[in-house]
Protein backbone atom coordinates (compact mmCIF):
# COMPACT_ATOMS: atom_id res chain seq x y z
CA UNK A 1 0.00 0.00 0.00
CA UNK A 2 1.40 3.20 -0.89
CA UNK A 3 1.04 6.82 1.27
CA UNK A 4 -0.83 8.73 -1.56
CA UNK A 5 -3.68 10.95 -0.58
CA UNK A 6 -6.37 11.73 -3.24
CA UNK A 7 -8.84 14.12 -3.61
CA UNK A 8 -12.19 13.25 -4.74
CA UNK A 9 -14.08 16.45 -6.79
CA UNK A 10 -18.15 15.73 -7.23
CA UNK A 11 -19.34 18.25 -9.93
CA UNK A 12 -23.34 18.83 -10.54
CA UNK A 13 -24.01 18.62 -14.50
CA UNK A 14 -27.25 20.72 -15.31
CA UNK A 15 -29.16 19.30 -18.35
CA UNK A 16 -32.31 21.07 -18.57
CA UNK A 17 -34.73 20.54 -15.23
CA UNK A 18 -32.58 17.24 -14.58
CA UNK A 19 -29.60 17.26 -12.50
CA UNK A 20 -26.48 14.13 -12.31
CA UNK A 21 -23.60 14.22 -10.68
CA UNK A 22 -19.49 13.06 -11.81
CA UNK A 23 -16.77 12.18 -9.77
CA UNK A 24 -13.07 13.29 -10.42
CA UNK A 25 -10.18 11.51 -8.48
CA UNK A 26 -6.75 13.64 -8.07
CA UNK A 27 -3.85 13.04 -6.28
CA UNK A 28 -3.72 15.68 -3.51
CA UNK A 29 -0.12 16.64 -3.79
CA UNK A 30 -0.13 18.11 -7.59
CA UNK A 31 -3.46 17.42 -8.53
CA UNK A 32 -3.30 15.40 -11.31
CA UNK A 33 -6.29 13.78 -12.31
CA UNK A 34 -6.10 9.81 -12.17
CA UNK A 35 -9.62 8.73 -12.84
CA UNK A 36 -12.89 10.07 -13.91
CA UNK A 37 -16.76 8.64 -13.60
CA UNK A 38 -17.72 7.42 -17.08
CA UNK A 39 -21.22 7.99 -15.98
CA UNK A 40 -23.62 10.16 -14.69
CA UNK A 41 -25.17 9.53 -10.86
CA UNK A 42 -28.50 11.03 -10.11
CA UNK A 43 -27.13 11.82 -6.22
CA UNK A 44 -24.09 13.59 -5.21
CA UNK A 45 -23.89 10.68 -2.47
CA UNK A 46 -23.87 7.93 -5.68
CA UNK A 47 -21.00 9.72 -7.27
CA UNK A 48 -19.42 9.90 -4.31
CA UNK A 49 -19.67 6.13 -3.42
CA UNK A 50 -18.22 5.10 -6.92
CA UNK A 51 -15.42 7.68 -6.46
CA UNK A 52 -14.69 5.47 -3.59
CA UNK A 53 -14.82 2.71 -5.10
CA UNK A 54 -12.88 3.42 -7.34
CA UNK A 55 -9.72 5.21 -5.15
CA UNK A 56 -9.38 1.79 -2.97
CA UNK A 57 -9.22 0.29 -6.80
CA UNK A 58 -6.87 2.42 -7.35
CA UNK A 59 -4.83 2.12 -3.82
CA UNK A 60 -5.64 -1.37 -3.66
CA UNK A 61 -6.17 -2.97 -7.19
CA UNK A 62 -8.53 -5.56 -7.51
CA UNK A 63 -9.40 -8.04 -5.10
CA UNK A 64 -9.69 -11.54 -5.45
CA UNK A 65 -13.05 -13.37 -5.53
CA UNK A 66 -13.77 -14.72 -2.14
CA UNK A 67 -12.86 -18.28 -1.58
CA UNK A 68 -17.09 -19.57 -0.88
CA UNK A 69 -17.30 -18.56 -4.64
CA UNK A 70 -14.12 -21.16 -5.78
CA UNK A 71 -15.22 -23.12 -9.07
CA UNK A 72 -15.93 -26.35 -7.50
CA UNK A 73 -18.69 -24.76 -5.19
CA UNK A 74 -20.09 -22.79 -8.00
CA UNK A 75 -20.37 -25.99 -9.98
CA UNK A 76 -22.35 -27.65 -7.42
CA UNK A 77 -24.68 -24.74 -6.92
CA UNK A 78 -25.29 -25.51 -11.38
CA UNK A 79 -26.23 -28.63 -10.93
CA UNK A 80 -29.43 -30.20 -10.76
CA UNK A 81 -30.81 -32.02 -7.84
Amino acid sequence: MSDDSYVVRVTCVANGATRSFTWELSRSDDLLVLQRSPETFPTRVEALFDAARAATLLELGPMPAPSFLAAPVLDHLHSPL
